[in-house]
């Protein structure tokens, strides 16, 4: 099987964990990293699934925010365009997605969808990771959802890396977490009958040390399970 992942274009250990949590036991599993700096628009061909990494800040302009421009951070149009096309393309061919943070951020916006461009200046309580590490906090899963069914939670503990999160959903989609002060924590289809697997999280399962985690291991095995029947896999 091949998953797609675009690239989180950041040094060191980044991108190695997105691969070893993707692949987890599975050797045959391979990556194709997608990036517009590879020259990888056409790299989705062929691919089983989607993993929208994380990663810099959306441009703002994209959901109609530019007044918050002075809070962005590593803005890049070009991966920004790049992925809306991945995305775009993936819905027409009806690839499995799985959005991680910046991903499904990405996505949101792909769909029409906005973005709190900075939660505390919004406020709302810093989601940041700080010099003591990741912080962890709550989360409540909306019942019914397929976040639900895939957990098998109504409540988890995630990790927190980011300042901003979706604010109005794109079309299509509906919010099926939040965290405790009412920050969107994950997003899926309204109405997923008929349409591939997706699934958005803000958090980052590929972080998270405990391997048997259901916010994370259950999430990767969902997407695994979800394939587009290809040539490549058949279910």
């Amino acid at each position: 099987m091949i998953i797609g992942l675009t690239d989180p274009m950041k040094e060191g250990p980044t991108l190695g964990r997105y691969i070893d949590w993707i692949r987890g036991d599975g050797s045959d599993i391979e990556i194709r990293v997608l990036s517009y700096t590879q020259g990888s628009a056409d790299g989705l061909a062929g691919c089983d699934a989607l993993v929208l990494s994380g990663g810099n800040d959306v441009h703002p302009a994209l959901y109609g925010r530019m007044d918050a421009w002075e809070k962005m951070k590593d803005v890049d149009e070009h991966r920004d365009r790049f992925e809306i096309g991945l995305v775009e393309a993936a819905l027409s061919e009806r690839v499995p997605i799985l959005g991680i943070c910046r991903g499904a951020q990405i996505f949101n916006v792909a769909r029409g969808g906005s973005l709190v461009p900075d939660l505390q200046d919004a406020g709302y309580a810093d989601h940041r990771s700080g010099l003591r590490g990741e912080k962890v906090h709550g989360i409540t899963i909306t019942p019914g959802s397929g976040l639900r069914t895939i957990v098998g939670l109504e409540a988890a503990d995630v990790n927190s890396s980011h300042h901003q999160a979706i604010d109005r959903p794109g079309e299509g989609l509906r919010i099926t977490a939040r965290s405790t002060d009412g920050v969107a924590e994950a997003a899926e289809w309204e109405q997923p009958e008929g349409k591939s697997f997706l699934l958005l999280v803000q958090w980052h399962p590929e972080r998270i040390t405990d391997g048997n985690s259901p916010v994370a291991a259950h999430i990767r095995n969902a997407l695994l399970t979800h394939l587009r029947p290809t040539p490549n896999h058949q279910t």
